[in-house]
């Protein structure tokens, strides 16, 4: 599953939903989800959570792990079910 994570915080539904996930998961953090990849990643560590390039950059947040829009493309057509948590 890919999910779009666009929330500036981590609330107990998205909280609950991100536990759910396995391994195999993706989460993109995007607009303003770019300020919680740290925190995502340190609560869910087995979890590849990456962050929209073009957001970090409009944003001026510094992640290790971007992803672009083209990325984001073959990750929708890889990963067929997709979910988006909006703030």
């Amino acid at each position: 599953m890919l999910v779009r994570y666009a929330s500036f915080h981590l609330d107990s539904s998205a909280e609950a939903l991100l536990k759910s996930l396995t391994t195999t998961d993706v989460v993109v953090c995007c607009g303003d989800g770019v300020y919680a990849f740290n925190a995502l990643r340190s609560a869910f560590p087995e979890l590849s959570v990456m962050a929209m390039e073009n957001d970090c950059a409009e944003r001026g947040v510094a992640v290790e792990a971007i992803v672009s829009s083209g990325k984001l493309c073959q990750l929708h057509q890889q990963h067929q079910q997709w979910i988006n948590i909006l703030p």
